[in-house]
């Protein structure tokens, strides 16, 4: 989990202001965070489920009942949440530290280790689960599930990745998305926006990235030192504009979620660029993950 892994200016537009309350713990599939404390106003990102953050008391919530100021443990992200059913959780068994996460756009948590048998809840890329030794050991064996104890669930285990084994191909699981709806601060297999698809794929791949396309730009620790020319482009670099980003999928294609057709798509380099340049007058900027070049070393 990742407590003070990014500094301020990595974390958000604003940091958190008033006094610290609890620390909790997501547990539905996912719960949008506003730019402001209204339902009205902007949702500006999410947390999944088996997300720690944390929650503060703020002057401009007085009078507004159950509304919490929140910064997420994962990427440090801050904003407004409202959660009039008590889905949150505190100081209680159902706390866990997350060993894993959910690998594929969505899966589910079963009462028994059978396709067939009662859904639990549904959970999206990205959601953490905590899966002791032995249940890793058993399903090596013989199993095609892993056991919860902490939720009382199995999960299809190839839907999991285990933290300490990461994914090599940030461009696979990129691909897994293509398709998808683009929701503007979705975060998970239920919608993505450009930044989000990039943070999730990279996050399951050992590569931390801040919540925004600017901030991931920024982020000089993630990167080599010097951009890349377009004839040097390869899959897994990320090819950032004002505002956007995508993940090269070979010297001439990318993957990325865009309002330009509210989805996930695959599309050649050079269109988007020009199409871009066309509507913005702005070139693109082409970095290379240092995650990047150790898998190509390797």
């Amino acid at each position: 989990m990742i407590k003070t892994y990014f500094s301020e200016q990595h974390c958000a537009v604003t940091q958190p202001t008033g006094n610290w309350l609890a620390r909790a713990q997501v547990r539905v599939g996912r719960i949008p965070l506003y730019k402001q404390a209204s339902q009205q106003s902007m949702q500006v990102s999410q947390m999944v489920f088996g997300e720690h953050f944390d929650c503060y008391q703020a002057d401009e919530l007085e009078g507004l009942e159950h509304w919490y100021l929140v910064q997420s443990q994962r990427d440090a992200y801050v904003g407004y949440i409202y959660q009039p059913d008590g889905i949150l959780e505190g100081q209680s068994d159902f706390c866990f530290e997350g060993n894993a996460k959910v690998n594929t756009l969505t899966t589910a948590l079963y009462m028994k280790p059978t396709v067939t048998a009662p859904i639990i809840q549904e959970l999206p890329f990205g959601a953490e689960l905590c899966i002791p030794h032995e249940a890793v050991a058993a399903a090596e064996k013989d199993q095609d599930y892993y056991f919860l104890p902490s939720l009382g669930a199995w999960v299809y285990k190839q839907h999991v990745q285990l933290n300490h084994r990461p994914h090599t191909d940030p461009v696979a699981l990129a691909r897994q998305f293509i398709g998808l709806s683009y929701l503007w601060g979705g975060r998970s297999g239920w919608g993505v926006d450009c930044s989000s698809l990039v943070q999730l794929c990279f996050e399951q791949s050992a590569c931390l990235l801040p919540r925004d396309s600017a901030l991931q730009q920024q982020y000089a620790p993630a990167f080599q030192d010097q951009p890349i020319a377009r004839q040097d482009i390869r899959a897994n670099d990320l090819l950032f504009w004002p505002g956007h980003v995508a993940i090269a999928s070979s010297n001439s294609t990318l993957i990325h979620a865009t309002g330009h057709g509210m989805r996930v798509i695959e599309e050649s380099i050079d269109q988007v660029c020009q199409r871009i340049y066309q509507a913005y007058q702005t070139h693109c900027m082409i970095l290379r993950p240092l995650y990047a070049s150790r898998v190509s070393s390797d």
